[in-house]
């Protein structure tokens, strides 16, 4: 493939999440670079430091590294029944060299919803790691983030592969959507339970923006790995790897 730009939207999806390293990593291996990325929750994470100038096989050797201060399942920091981002954020303020969107490297734009009024709110300027807190504040689990007196949540209660900033050129934009769709187990677990009913609720709004970009990468060997699956990152990494490998594989056969 000719080296391209592109905008990217990467999804939420908890654990999951890491799995856009491996499909940006796939990305760059055939000369594809994001030119600006939306984001929201587990997928704003990544875009901050891949907004930030970092190569996907630098992001990838960070995180690895930092597994375990990243562990979002830290139950020394539950507040009443609610889990802390605290941990999210030391990791991004160690990591990130630019404070706020203005000093990043690529336009970067993350997706939160108001939680007194629903409405979603894209942040695009301020503090990066204060925006990529409030888009990853899954409700009921994770504590709302204050952010001017005004609390903030996942961006994927509103939208979980937010296209609205790339609405213009949306025939142009790569979708990475971490979250497929797999066999339904009766044995799961209450988290395993939690996690499917979240992501079936996304279901329309996600096809909506399949239907519309130019390409949209769910590696569907992601679906056994759970939202909180922090200790499976390796195999997160690669299941992500390649499905996105085996998409561009298969896309390259059709236009040849």
């Amino acid at each position: 493939m000719e080296k391209q730009q592109v905008p990217v939207i990467l999804s939420g999806g908890g654990a999951r999440g890491f799995a856009h390293v491996g499909i940006l990593q796939a990305l760059e291996e055939r000369q594809i670079q994001p030119s600006a990325i939306s984001a929201t929750s587990a997928g704003a994470m990544i875009g901050a430091l891949i907004a930030d100038g970092y190569a996907a096989a630098e992001v990838k050797e960070m995180v690895l590294k930092n597994i375990k201060l990243i562990d979002l399942l830290d139950f020394r920091r539950i507040n009443g029944h609610l889990i802390s981002l605290h941990k999210i954020g030391q990791f991004l303020k160690a990591q990130l060299r630019a404070s706020t969107f203005e000093q990043l490297q690529l336009p970067f734009y993350v997706s939160a919803v108001n939680y007194h009024t629903g409405e979603p709110r894209i942040f695009q300027e301020g503090s990066i790691v204060e925006a990529v807190l409030a888009a990853s504040s899954i409700p009921t689990l994770f504590e709302p983030t204050l952010i001017e007196g005004i609390p903030y949540v996942d961006g994927a209660v509103h939208s979980n592969l937010p296209s609205r900033p790339f609405e213009a050129q949306i025939d142009q934009v790569v979708a990475c959507h971490v979250n497929p769709t797999g066999p339904y187990n009766p044995k799961s677990s209450v988290f395993y339970s939690i996690d499917r009913a979240i992501h079936l609720s996304f279901l329309e709004r996600i096809q909506q923006v399949k239907e519309r970009c130019r390409w949209f990468i769910e590696p569907y060997e992601l679906h056994p790995y759970g939202m909180f699956e922090v200790h499976k990152l390796p195999e997160i990494y690669a299941a992500g790897y390649q499905g996105a490998v085996d998409f561009l594989d298969q896309t390259e056969a059709q236009t040849n």
